[in-house]
């Protein structure tokens, strides 16, 4: 079993969804630097209003052909504005295939901490988010990860940064050598 490492995104940018809040400076979540730059919603509506999704792909992976696909992990650093309960929390976080939504929604819907630095990571090592991947899939450049973000407070709008975005994947090399050949000389 091998892990390609945290590789951060090389494109980011903001979907729209119908009446959510834009993300401003979007591809300032895949410049790899921690806390430095970021991406921005800007006053996400009380009481539920949502945040376009915010899609990262071009990941840049270089799976050898043959191996075997064993799990997808995608890792969060934000922030989120705010001193009091039911504010910001992830709303859908989804594998992006060939360029569209895919397999298992990962959002836990858990509140994220107010005004600190922090990090989430999604699925595992053995878990391919309900998809069938190929290494023709996740190597390519439309592969990656969307997020949506929810502000649940009843009082205020919100503003929500997402500094960074990476993917480590675990995969099975195949094996060389072996063709399943016999060969006898007697």
């Amino acid at each position: 079993m091998v892990d390609t490492g945290w590789k951060a995104i090389s494109t980011v940018v903001s979907e729209t969804v119908s009446g959510a809040t834009v993300w401003t400076n979007s591809g300032d979540a895949g410049d790899g630097v921690y806390y430095g730059t970021y991406s921005t919603a800007v006053d996400v509506a009380k009481d539920g209003g949502l945040t376009d999704r915010l899609k990262a792909t071009g990941f840049g992976f270089s799976i050898p052909d043959g191996s075997t696909i064993l799990g997808v992990e995608v890792r969060y650093r934000w922030w989120a504005e705010g001193t009091s309960d039911d504010g910001p929390r992830d709303n859908s976080v989804r594998l992006v295939v060939s360029g569209s939504l895919a397999g298992d929604d990962k959002a836990t819907g858990t509140q994220l901490a107010y005004e600190t630095n922090q990090s989430r990571t999604y699925g595992g090592a053995a878990d391919v988010w309900g998809n069938s991947l190929t290494t023709a899939i996740v190597n390519a450049s439309n592969f990656g990860v969307a997020l949506q973000m929810r502000n649940d407070n009843s009082l205020n709008n919100r503003d929500i940064r997402v500094y960074t975005i990476e993917i480590r994947v675990t995969y099975e090399e195949p094996e060389v050598g072996n063709t399943g050949a016999f060969f006898s000389f007697f």
